[in-house]
């Protein structure tokens, strides 16, 4: 029997259903709530795509999730004046659509004031709750707010019944830094649990390592794990860095193939470009370490790495700077292994975790059974319902 069963609408600013890890991370919500006995539907105010086209279909169903498009296309139309046309349009359309479905609850992912005050109108009109999405700090490419900064967060985050975070600094940030009048609740990474088949480390690349994120250098500190790669490439010629998704698409890509050249790295990098899920999934049961880099920033300090929670449901032994909101859950050199961020304490670390490898083995295990248990989203989306039906 489903108890308080709730029609759910997000809105999601970000292509659907392939995507990045944000889009990942709401599908996970989507399918456990659907799951949970909820009703939910998963809009897209505007066209997301850009160069190769992922997703094509405006509306459609995605292992439970339904989803639409308020658009004609999936697109971004390439004509600047049509694109500002469509950005003013398009999320109107998805009003109208999200005022057939008339749900209880609107969860948004947008950062944009326009969006925000427009389903917040609709969210009045229909007497729903209203809920953000925030897996990010407020101005994180900034290492200290000013007066009006910290103002513009309040009244935004204030229009909302809640706030959906992705850790406890961030629920912290936002509950007695900036003393906003929404209840923050936590939902940290989450992750589907993968058939028991491919839960078995099969690695068969000898000395490989995984990095998957962006490249930007003061998000992911790529550029210290290529350092690292090279001072490994001493000890083991054959090492192998394997570099997932757009990378040509980073304002960084540049500096960091510059980078590679100087230190002769093309044969010990390879990058895979974007890669379906389960080709993702294949590469990271192949490889030895699974590596997150980040440097100690605003930003960081607040995040929780999506990718961490699958490289943890693998088995492969995961190497990662060390934060406040990982280590709430992940013990060192029992779930994980933690570095400094300098290039040089990484390529230690690599070489230890190579020489002793079955060690390392045992921890990638240790670290998967904790990423089952605390990261499972079917767990975690039954949290979150809690909250969303304001039970205890």
């Amino acid at each position: 029997m489903i108890i308080n069963q709730q029609n759910i609408a997000i809105v999601l600013n970000e292509p659907y259903p392939q995507g990045m890890a944000c889009s990942r991370r709401i599908h996970l919500y989507a399918k456990g709530l659907t799951e949970h006995g909820d009703n939910v539907n998963i809009v897209i105010p505007k066209g997301q795509e850009k160069g190769n086209v992922l997703n094509k279909n405006i509306k459609g169903e995605f292992q439970g999730v339904k989803y639409r498009y308020a658009c004609k296309n999936t697109q971004r139309h390439k004509n600047v004046l049509i694109r500002k046309i469509n950005d003013l349009l398009d999320p109107i359309h998805a009003f109208y659509i999200l005022l057939k479905l008339r749900p209880q609850k609107i969860i948004l992912v947008s950062n944009q004031w326009y969006q925000i005050i427009l389903y917040k109108l609709l969210s009045l009109l229909l007497k729903a709750g209203y809920y953000r999405e925030k897996s990010e700090v407020p101005f994180y490419e900034k290492e200290k707010l000013n007066w009006i900064e910290k103002v513009e967060i309040y009244f935004s985050f204030s229009m909302f019944d809640g706030i959906i975070v992705v850790s406890n600094p961030l629920k912290n940030f936002f509950e007695k830094e900036v003393k906003v009048n929404s209840c923050a609740f936590v939902v940290p990474i989450i992750q589907e649990i993968l058939p028991i088949e491919l839960k078995k480390n099969n690695s068969v690349i000898n000395h490989s390592v995984l990095y998957s994120g962006s490249l930007l250098e003061h998000k992911d500190g790529i550029s210290s794990i290529i350092k690292a790669i090279s001072v490994v490439k001493n000890m083991i010629p054959d090492i192998k860095l394997f570099i997932t998704g757009n990378a040509s698409s980073s304002p960084d890509y540049k500096r960091v193939t510059e980078l590679i050249q100087q230190l002769k790295l093309s044969s010990n990098v390879v990058f895979t470009g974007y890669l379906s899920t389960k080709e993702f999934d294949d590469l990271m049961h192949e490889v030895k370490i699974l590596i997150s880099a980040k440097p100690n920033n605003r930003q960081n300090q607040y995040n929780f790495p999506t990718k961490l929670g699958e490289y943890l449901a693998t088995g492969i032994p995961v190497l990662s700077t060390k934060f406040n909101a990982i280590e709430n859950y992940l013990t060192e050199n029992k779930h994980i292994f933690y570095t400094k961020e300098d290039y040089q304490s990484i390529s230690n670390s690599i070489i230890e975790i190579f020489e002793n490898y079955p060690q390392a083995e045992k921890v990638g295990n240790n670290g998967k059974a904790i990423a089952d248990k605390e990261f499972n989203y079917k767990y975690q989306t039954k949290q979150l319902r809690k909250f969303l039906c304001n039970e205890k």
